[in-house]
């Protein structure tokens, strides 16, 4: 303290800076020189686990451009790597995994800050049971309040918990796309009735809504549809119409300009190759000129979809593995 030397630490792994590429800490997580570097900050009370999240992020796409173990925070804490995170052009998401702070009221400031800045905080807290507020205490000596006091601090700032590494990459991606929506009613467009059924159960149960679109609408989806299909919302195409990329894309611009339809989701697919591509690049032309939200669900796995998802990737349009997520 007394010649002015900041500390990180300790009872931490290190640090880490994929925008210079400085890997200053220890442990299996820096032997990886290739990590996706992306827009998203992770400040950690973890060490190891924090190092493994971000390997595993790195897996499904997600990269990140600083990583930082906290430790004990006998000096430099959470809520201050993660206010200067955010003031950072370079990111665009932060993302925090919390056992525990000091400091309740600089936590609401970091939340009022985030939503003034249009930043979401991604924010995995743990500790919130009896058994995990020991757990916590022994790990890193952080003291947790009661669950309840971190989400009313939660609700009313820019934070959202997520709770696994999958949430925490797809809300990346659904933020990245910068595109938020305008309400809750949300269309379904798949060539799979399955798929339609569980995305529809999900939508219900996190408050969304699948309303029916305008006559006009189903009339001019109607023309390029194949017979016999549903056109309620969900939107359910079957398979008759895989290959047939332009008119899917027809189908789904005349659905997302709905004025009853706030954001969307497809699932398609046949999304393999060069025609994948070519059908991604037009995809996203349709979602800029809406300007609505879309995410698309693959329909195959990363590698044989891998043209369309340097396309979504490359103009920032949000796509996750499976239906439920």
């Amino acid at each position: 303290a007394a010649s002015g030397v900041r500390i990180i630490g300790p009872n931490c792994i290190g640090t880490m800076n994929l925008v210079d590429r400085v890997y200053c800490g220890f442990g299996v997580g820096f032997r990886n020189p290739n990590l996706k570097k992306g827009p998203v900050a992770f400040v950690s009370q973890s060490g190891g686990f924090a190092y493994s999240v971000v390997a595993l992020a790195d897996a499904e796409g997600m990269g990140f451009n600083y990583i930082v173990s906290a430790g004990n925070e006998v000096d430099i804490t959470t809520l201050e790597l993660a206010a200067d995170f955010l003031e950072r052009a370079e990111v665009e998401v932060l993302v925090l995994y919390l056992e525990g702070v000091a400091d309740g009221q600089r936590l609401r400031e970091l939340g009022e800050r985030a939503l003034a800045l249009g930043k979401p905080i991604l924010t995995w807290k743990a500790g919130n049971s009896a058994i995990g507020r020991a757990a916590a205490e022994s790990h890193t000596a952080s003291m947790t309040a009661d669950y309840e006091l971190y989400r009313a601090a939660f609700r009313e700032g820019g934070f959202i918990e997520v709770r696994d590494v999958h949430d925490l990459v797809d809300v990346t991606r659904v933020f990245l796309g910068r595109r938020m929506p305008r309400g809750p009613n949300i269309a379904i467009i798949t060539t799979s009735g399955g798929s339609a059924v569980l995305m529809a159960d999900e939508c219900d149960r996190h408050g969304l809504k699948l309303p029916r679109l305008a006559d006009d609408t189903i009339k001019a989806i109607e023309q390029y549809a194949p017979k016999h299909c549903s056109l309620a919302n969900p939107i359910d195409l079957t398979a008759q119409i895989s290959g047939n990329n332009e008119d899917f894309n027809r189908i789904v611009e005349l659905a997302l300009n709905d004025a009853n339809v706030d954001q969307m989701i497809v699932r398609y697919g046949t999304v393999q190759g060069a025609k994948g591509a070519a059908w991604a690049n037009d995809l996203a032309a349709i979602v800029d000129k809406a300007g609505k939200p879309l995410i698309v669900s693959l329909g195959r796995t990363p590698d044989t979809a891998a043209a369309a998802i340097e396309v979504f990737d490359t103009r920032r349009v949000p796509w996750v593995l499976t239906p439920s997520r």
